[in-house]
């Protein structure tokens, strides 16, 4: 039997004769299909719990993400000359305006992302083969791909301002929150089904990538330091739009707490198997 129609198979369990022919010289397809089906259900139930690796983004050493260095990859610092507004007193009946001392000076923003939230919305929408070989006759291997559901991420940080004219000498701050919308996050597959025992045996997640179609970033009025809000966004967009590609430490983040749910239902089913054997 032709790969072509062990994946129309895969792709299609009830369909044409080519189909139904593919069924029938190969038994372990259906099974094959199966299991996935189950293991895709199961995962979508504890995918869930993800949420437990997105708050309190840094310092907490069972944080998936904190190890790979988040909180110093999203942070942005900038510099840049800012002026008070003019002042007025009234002399005499007449309203002077008074300049402040010094009208302009250089002062800077930092900010930085501490939280991460809405990675619990992350499902499997579908799962396609396209490729399946039999290298020996107790195994079969098929490679294919995820597509996963994702509802907006919003990080949330700080904003800090320093230096300025003497008059604004106390610091001031604000709330950054950065909105990702319309994610699309996708995955490669790598699947081994024992055919003697019945069971999965390995499924691999790789190049798990997480495309994106808009970024908006909101940062509080910082008064005279407003008018270098604009280039600390851009700061933030450029250092926020790696993390989520094939490399990006969010994407791999999330890979990895998505292979480790999934191994456990792999070694779950292992247990139940050799239950149901005994």
């Amino acid at each position: 039997m032709s790969q072509a129609l062990i994946a129309q198979a895969l792709k299609s369990p009830t369909g044409d004769k080519a189909v139904l022919q593919a069924y029938q010289e190969s038994p372990y397809l259906e099974v094959l299909n199966k299991l996935l089906q189950e293991i895709v259900q199961q995962a979508n139930q504890e995918l869930h719990k993800i949420a437990d690796i997105t708050t309190n983004l840094f310092g907490d050493v069972i944080n998936h993400l904190d190890p790979l260095g988040f909180n110093q990859t999203m942070v942005a610092k900038i510099s840049g000359p800012i002026c008070m507004p003019q002042q007025c007193t009234h002399i005499l009946g007449v309203t002077v305006k008074v300049p402040s001392v010094p009208v302009c000076a250089n002062g800077s923003v930092s900010t930085g992302f501490d939280e991460l939230k809405g990675l619990s919305t992350l499902r499997i929408n579908n799962l396609h083969i396209y490729d399946v070989s039999t290298p020996s006759s107790e195994e079969i291997q098929a490679s294919g791909c995820v597509n996963f559901y994702l509802d907006n991420l919003v990080v949330i940080g700080y904003v800090k301002t320093e230096g300025g004219p003497k008059l604004i000498a106390n610091p001031s701050s604000a709330t950054a929150i950065a909105i990702i919308e319309s994610l699309a996050p996708q995955a490669n597959i790598d699947v081994t089904m024992s055919t003697k025992q019945m069971k999965l045996t390995e499924l691999v997640v790789s190049e798990f990538r997480m495309p994106y179609q808009q970024l908006n970033i909101s940062i509080n009025s910082l008064g005279p330091f407003n008018q270098l809000i604009p280039t600390i966004k851009d700061e933030l967009k450029a250092a926020i739009a790696p993390l989520f590609t094939q490399h990006g430490i969010i994407a791999k983040a999330v890979a990895s707490a998505v292979q480790t749910k999934i191994q456990r239902l792999l070694e779950k089913q292992s247990i139940n198997t050799k239950t149901d054997s005994e």
